[in-house]
């Protein structure tokens, strides 16, 4: 025990003695939650270094402790930390009765080897980003790491291969990864998931189900020759345009339903009474009234009811091939620059396939009841009851209903477009983009201004987000403002304050996830 004290203690002295980093104090009030009216978090980035003549490596490992997340908050309030696919969970600290949640993950551990040829770089690590600043289309392999559509574009690092290189003037990147990675579909990619069950309603009482985690968990995912995802792009200037042409052919980062199979049984136990016969009776006071009363009725007594439903179904991962391009340049005007980072995408159209089946079987338990008119010892008649028989009976219903559909019907265009004046430390800009950074199934327009101003003491950065959602011939407008106000001044130490509130009472808005994200913060943050 004391030599496995010794090496742990060793190992750990020797990844951190010469690490650098920082610490981040996050202290918010979110306006929008009913359950808990602060949120605490501390977040450690420690990142090594080793260099050589001609190789290269880093690791950078976060350490986060987060209280004040309630277990009605924890699954919609999941953005407040990233959600790293690489964890280490600390199980005396993880999930307390006050949700203290606790993690450490490797953001990035890579190595790079350089030569007079090519570049190389092999393990976890993050991708170079296009020109747009709401979030660059042209940037893929990588999964997002948040949840909602106004966080910061933080992204999963891909877990494979980067090679650079040179053709004359031209830049070359090449990628490769075996991993596929998940992320979380936005509110509409969700709703327009969960339309394909939608149709069971016609046939059926019962409400069909479709995990929407499944579509977005790939810890259960094996990996193929299928899953392969790879991309090259070159960078040249062109006629004093910086030029970005790429290819990829990757995968979507959630699942689609391949086949839903939904299977009702419904069992209706009922008990059916047949009465018959005459009744007659000596009683002088009722029996002038009811003697030789013929009786033929049927009784359906209640029963229960009993559903057996079961419901299977097979998910894929879609793939898709990617041509991107990536612009920026100057125009006539002192100070202003634009850029256009865009991405025309050719899905996977293959069909899923919906099918339900509906069972419903009576069974009815008959007895025959008959009343006869039989003598006693006193010669007065009274009515007897007989049951002549019992009968079961069982009836059956079916009915069947399939549909096929495809998710990706048809190629699509996405991009973001720029225009930004700077001069001296003052920056103001505006971008337009045709959807939302997450959907694929239905696009939401917008337009995304922004402020800022830095020196060496501040840094000031206002932001605004306004989304359109068109909704057969209707506009909706949602609105997101930001702000962040840092003070710089110190060399190893910065404080800072930051808001985000979102406008819109539409629930079905895209943007009406950001709801949630609602509040001030102040941080803290310390560097080492």
């Amino acid at each position: 025990m004391k030599k496995i004290l010794l090496i742990t203690f060793i190992f750990v002295y020797s990844i951190f003695y010469s690490a650098n980093g920082k610490i981040d104090f996050d202290i918010a009030k979110n306006f929008e939650s009913e359950n808990s009216d602060i949120y605490q978090l501390i977040k450690t980035d420690i990142i090594n270094e080793f260099y050589s003549d001609n190789s290269f490596f880093k690791y950078n490992i976060s350490f986060s402790l987060l209280n004040g997340i309630s277990d009605e908050q924890l699954q919609d309030n999941a953005y407040i930390i990233s959600r790293p696919d690489f964890t280490f969970e600390i199980p005396s600290m993880n999930l307390l009765s006050t949700y203290l949640i606790s993690n450490i993950s490797f953001r990035e551990v890579f190595y790079d080897f350089y030569s007079q040829a090519f570049n190389l770089r092999i393990g976890r690590f993050d991708l170079n980003t296009g020109t747009g600043l709401y979030y660059s289309p042209s940037t893929n392999l990588q999964a997002n790491d948040y949840k909602g559509v106004f966080t910061n574009d933080k992204k999963i690092p891909m877990d494979g291969l980067k090679i650079q290189g040179f053709l004359n003037d031209i830049a070359l990147e090449g990628y490769f990864t075996a991993v596929n990675k998940y992320d979380n579909p936005d509110y509409k990619s969700k709703q327009e998931l969960l339309i394909f069950t939608e149709k069971s309603k016609k046939i059926m009482t019962f409400e069909p189900t479709m995990t929407i985690s499944k579509m977005i968990d790939g810890k259960n995912s094996k990996i193929s020759y299928e899953d392969l995802n790879l991309g090259i792009k070159g960078n040249i200037n062109f006629f004093g345009i910086n030029t970005t042409i790429g290819y990829y052919r990757d995968h979507y980062h959630f699942k689609l339903p391949q086949d839903i199979n939904l299977n009702m049984d419904r069992t209706n136990n009922k008990v059916r009474i047949l009465l018959n016969g005459e009744i007659n009776s000596n009683d002088p006071m009722i029996g002038p009234i009811i003697d030789g009363m013929k009786i033929k009725d049927t009784i359906d007594a209640s029963g229960m009811i009993i559903d057996t439903i079961q419901s299977t179904s097979t998910l894929y991962t879609p793939y898709r091939n990617i041509i991107t391009l990536d612009l920026e340049g100057t125009i006539p005007i002192d100070g202003f620059t634009w850029h256009l980072d865009s991405a025309y995408y050719i899905p996977q159209k293959k069909e899923s396939i919906y099918r339900t089946n509906y069972t419903e079987k009576d069974s009815i338990y008959e007895i025959d009841i008959t009343f006869e008119s039989t003598p006693t010892k006193t010669d007065e008649d009274n009515t007897d009851t007989i049951i002549k028989q019992k009968n079961y009976i069982e009836n059956f219903k079916t009915r069947n209903y399939s549909e096929n559909k495809k998710f990706f019907k048809e190629n699509y265009f996405k991009y973001v477009f720029g225009l930004e004046y700077m001069k001296n430390d003052f920056t103001i800009g505006i971008e337009y983009f045709n959807s939302l950074s997450n959907q694929h199934f239905k696009f939401t327009p917008g337009i995304s201004p922004y402020i800022s101003y830095k020196n060496s003491d501040f840094d000031i950065q206002f932001g605004t987000l306004i989304g359109f959602d068109i909704n057969n011939s209707k506009i909706t407008p949602a609105y997101t403002f930001t702000g962040d106000i840092k003070y710089t001044g110190e060399k190893l130490f910065e404080v800072g304050f930051s808001f985000l509130y979102t406008l819109i009472d539409d629930k079905t808005h895209p943007m009406y996830t950001n709801k949630q994200l609602n509040g001030i913060k102040l941080q803290l943050t310390g560097y080492f």
